[in-house]
């Protein structure tokens, strides 16, 4: 009940959809075969319409939450569907959806006989009409059967239907361009059921007609064609086959499929696994499969590749509903190659056009085949509103403005039907309506006896009249002088707009001048006027009196008099006028306020200074004295005073003054306290505010200028004086920050000599924080350590916040030196073994020799090395603080190679020269080859890798174990030395017997 609860609140203040009504419906302006995303809209958060009754397939208690789609029809048949939380390819999450297509206005709507409601939880709706006209403007409501709120998808193809697609190949549809098709039904196999037998089979796999439609088309544009094909009932498996049809595309003979799908369910396997091979199928580009097989396999996809079509060449296309529902499909073309068909088009004799002229309509389509059938359609405000049909030229005239969509459907001799839409101008012209009107004028100044009788004509009243002041009749009585306009509106929604002007006089003004009576009943006062309006010339009656040209009543005391007059047209108008008694004034020429000089003083006065009346005057100040010859108040303080006055003659005047203070007089201050200990770099800025004129300012050292500066920390006073002499004394005081100094110093010596190791930090302290610090005159820093040091003598300073600095010299020292010496550079022989010797000022040392793989020791201070080739020895040593010092010497490796080689042996078994072989140095190493070689060249001894100077490895005078004779035998020996060097060694031995 609680999730219940939580859900409920949810959605009752969910946002509604922008599309929530009519006058907000949501324009779809792509029509041909066009399917929004997968719960692209929404009923959630959607409210109920009313004032429409409920449509006619729907439950009569449903009144559901709905949401709105609005299209400009351009095309007589129209296939909707609606699909919501289906079991297969889900559009949504919307249960039980339905809608109801409507014509006319938001405000005036009427129901098509185009209405779905899912009364079987299929969760998707769907229908197809042909009762669609051109040009009109089509509302869709949509909603939830059982009013559940949720996502959906909405499908829309308005198109014009060609013939009912046929089940065999031979009667196939004839397409000739690649409007998107909607078939709603598919049943039967047709007449010859064995079209595809045979054809994308395997074992288990041999596809069959069953629910089957056929479409055949010849390439006019050679290119790509790719394809959708969207079940209308979205659990439905849709297959399909291309061909080609090499006889052409009336001959189905010889056809040989180039794709085919045959995927969908794997039977007894869960949804999941085989979910993407339902549902909405084709040629896509990117896809590269030409075949998939029945079932579900891992690389389907229910999509194969497009195919490349070639001009002039025919094809076909079966689409097979193994499902067998009976639903039918959409199919949406694309790809860069086109069908060979009809180009339908005409040709209109004006446009824009006025409503009501006739307009010529002319065929102007082409097809080398010929054609047939001509089909037009001129819309609801046409004079002929159905399907006309022939070639034509035909007169259609139109009865409303806007822009009209006109279709011509023509059909070829192969029963190709292709449309054109073109878009006409009809326009309200300048001769529509037939107005005359007549004015009467105001007679006189608001009378409102002014009228306007308007006469207007066509042949489309009766008319809709909208004046300016809100009136909706045709004429208009009892008006005033002004400009008026009318919108006159025809059944035709032609509208125009009038302008007329109603004359008449000026309305009357009176400008009225007064001379006040004096008091106590004088009467001298006087009454004239000035009259303006209407039609001169005026005469006036006064107090009832006679009417005369005379504007002015004489001699009266103070009162109400009546005037009326009349133009010479005999407009007439009254009013009553006012004579007033003398009021005594002030004279305006004399100030009767003096204020008190300074603020809260009481020194002020007020002096009484009359400009009219009789005196001498009387005086009352409210003080309880009276009436009193004394027309002034002295020494007073700033406030509110009242005093009555009377003349001679009674006639009085009362009179308020206030008297105001100037303003306090106030010193404002600006100072800045010295910027360091001691610093000479303070000041104070002093700006005087209130009194009265121009200031002077007197410091205690006599200075007369409004600022000081350079000044050191004290008290400073100070006098501000202003023009009435007001004064203002204050005192500055002016303080001096801590003493900055540096608290704490500390260095770390330099570890070995000439490293920078060193390190001094310090911390400041006094002045004013943060701190940062500096060394040697460097730019300052957060950080109070320096590292990196070289031995030296160092200044380092601190600064505050406020700039002041403080310094402290410091010095770094370092140890003496670490040194070493290798020794002197040194040659030997190649083999040749040196000892290599160093000495360091320092005995407590570790040692380390490089190379080190050239040494006995690479740690020892006297070592053993036997380079190879010349090289470069160094040697390092370290004290125990990691100090280090290093040196090297060269050792020369010259390349001696000495090889000696007997020039005679005697092989006779005493045990003295019985071998012949070489001899060696250190630098030889092996004799990698020695070859023996009689006078005719053939080889007596072939020995490898031999030791230098092993006789008895060496040749021993025999061949095949018989004794060679005595003579001269030819050696080649390889000697390869200790540096991997081989040379080549040869000459001749004498063999002694």
């Amino acid at each position: 009940m609680l999730f219940f609860c939580s859900f409920a609140l949810g959605s009752l203040y969910a946002q509604a959809p922008v599309n929530d009504n009519c006058a907000n419906a949501i324009e779809l302006d792509t029509l041909g075969g066009w399917c929004s995303r997968a719960a692209q809209f929404t009923t959630i958060g959607a409210t109920i319409t009313t004032g429409l009754a409920t449509p006619g397939c729907m439950p009569s208690a449903n009144v559901p939450n709905d949401v709105w789609f609005v299209f400009d029809a351009i095309g007589s048949d129209l296939s909707v569907s609606i699909s919501g939380a289906t079991r297969i390819n889900p559009g949504g999450t919307l249960r039980s959806p339905q809608f109801a297509i409507y014509t006319g206005t938001c405000g005036s709507l009427r129901e098509i006989s185009a209405c779905a409601s899912d009364a079987n939880s299929r969760h998707t709706v769907q229908i197809l009409t042909s009762r669609i006209v051109v040009g009109q403007r089509y509302y869709i409501r949509v909603s939830s059967r059982t009013n559940n709120n949720g996502t959906f998808q909405l499908c829309i193809n308005n198109f014009n239907a060609t013939q009912v697609p046929s089940s065999d190949c031979p009667t196939g549809n004839i397409l000739c361009d690649k409007r998107a098709i909607t078939v709603p039904l598919v049943l039967g196999e047709g007449r010859d059921p064995n079209e595809i037998n045979g054809e994308c089979g395997k074992l288990g796999c041999n596809p069959t007609e069953s629910q089957s439609n056929w479409f055949k088309w010849t390439c006019d544009v050679p290119g790509t064609l790719a394809f959708s094909i969207n079940p209308l009932n979205p659990d439905d498996d849709i297959d399909f086959i291309v061909f080609e049809l090499p006889r052409g595309v009336d001959n189905c003979a010889g056809k040989t499929s180039i794709r085919c799908m045959s995927s969908g369910e794997n039977v007894g396997q869960p949804l999941n696994d085989w979910i993407r091979c339902t549902g909405p199928t084709g040629l896509r580009i990117g896809e590269q499969g030409t075949i998939e097989y029945c079932g579900c396999e891992p690389a389907n996809n229910n999509f194969l590749s497009p195919i490349v079509m070639e001009r002039g060449k025919a094809y076909a296309l079966v689409v097979n509903n193994y499902s067998q529902s009976g639903a039918g499909y959409t199919i949406n073309f694309s790809g860069t190659g086109t069908f060979v068909g009809p180009k339908a088009d005409f040709n209109l004799d004006s446009s824009p056009a006025c409503i009501g002229q006739e307009v010529t309509f002319t065929d102007a389509s082409t097809f080398n085949g010929g054609l047939t059938k001509w089909e037009w359609f001129f819309g609801p405000t046409a004079d002929q509103t159905g399907l006309v049909s022939g070639k034509g030229p035909h007169k259609i005239e139109f009865n409303r403005p806007g822009k009209k969509n006109v279709v011509l459907n023509v059909t070829s001799t192969d029963g190709c039907q292709v449309t054109q839409i073109k878009e006409i101008e009809v326009e309200c012209c300048k001769d529509h309506f037939a107005i005359n009107g007549q004015t009467r004028d105001e007679n006189c100044p608001g009378s409102l006896t002014g009228s306007i009788d308007v006469g207007v004509s066509n042949d489309y009243g009766p008319y809709i009249f909208a004046w300016n002041n809100g009136t909706a009749t045709e004429d208009l009585r009892n008006l005033a002088a002004g400009t008026y306009s009318i919108n006159i509106t025809d059944q035709a929604t032609c509208d125009t707009t009038l302008t007329f002007t109603v004359n008449g006089p000026a309305p009357f003004v009176l400008t009225a001048q007064d001379k006040e009576a004096t008091c106590n009943g004088g009467r001298d006062g006087q009454l004239s006027v000035q009259l303006t309006g209407g039609t001169a010339p005026y005469q006036y009656s006064w107090n009832n009196g006679p009417l005369s040209a005379d504007p002015i009543l004489r001699n009266v005391a103070a009162g109400d008099y009546t005037l009326r007059w009349r133009d010479q047209n005999g407009c007439e108008k009254d009013t009553t006028l006012k004579v007033r008694e003398i009021t005594l004034l002030l004279d305006p020429l004399v100030d009767a306020i003096t204020r008190p000089t300074c603020f809260g003083l009481d020194n002020g006065s007020i002096v009484v200074n009359l400009g009219n009346g009789q005196g001498p005057y009387q005086y009352n100040w409210n003080d309880g004295l009276g009436f009193r010859g004394d027309n002034s108040l002295r020494n007073i303080r700033a406030g509110t005073y009242r005093v009555a006055v009377q003349d001679q003659n009674l006639c009085k005047g009362e009179f308020n003054f206030s008297v105001e203070d100037f303003p306090r007089l106030v010193l404002q201050m600006n100072s800045s306290d010295p910027s360091c200990f001691g610093a000479k770099d303070g000041a104070v800025d002093i700006a005087g505010e209130g009194g009265t004129g121009t200031y002077t300012y007197l410091w205690d050292n006599g200075s007369i200028a409004p600022f000081r500066s350079d000044l050191i920390a004290g008290t400073y006073r100070v006098t501000l004086t202003d023009a009435n002499g007001c004064t203002r004394d204050t005192l500055a005081t002016l303080v001096d920050p801590p003493l900055l100094r540096i608290g704490d110093i500390q260095s770390i010596d330099v570890v070995c000599f000439g490293d920078a190791s060193g390190i001094i930090s310090l911390l400041g302290a006094g002045g004013r924080p943060p701190y940062k610090y500096g060394i040697n005159g460097g730019a300052f820093q957060s950080d109070n350590r320096f590292i990196g040091l070289l031995a030296g003598n160092y200044t380092v300073a601190v600064e505050d916040g406020g700039g002041c600095t403080a310094t402290q010299d410091v010095v770094i020292n370092q140890p003496l030196p670490l040194l070493v010496d290798a020794g002197l550079d040194l040659s030997i022989n190649l083999g040749q073994k040196i000892t290599l010797s160093a000495s360091s000022n320092n005995t407590a040392v570790t040692y380390q020799w490089s190379p080190a793989d050239l040494v006995t020791c690479s740690t020892c201070q006297t070592t053993l090395a036997g380079p190879l080739r010349t090289v470069r020895f160094r040697i390092e040593v370290t004290d125990g603080v990691g100090c280090k010092a290093e040196d090297e010497l060269l050792v020369t490796v010259i390349k001696n190679r000495p090889i000696y080689t007997p020039n005679a042996f005697t092989p006779d078994q005493d045990g003295q020269n019985d071998f012949f072989t070489l001899y060696g140095g250190p630098a030889a190493r092996k004799i990698r080859r020695l070859q023996i070689f009689d006078r005719w060249g053939e080889q007596m001894f072939d020995g490898k890798d031999l030791p230098m100077g092993q006789e008895p490895l060496g040749w021993n005078g025999t061949y095949r174990d018989q004794l060679m004779p005595s003579g001269v035998y030819v050696y080649v020996a390889e000697i390869e030395f200790i540096d991997d060097e081989v040379l080549l060694f040869k000459g001749d031995v004498t063999l002694v017997r």
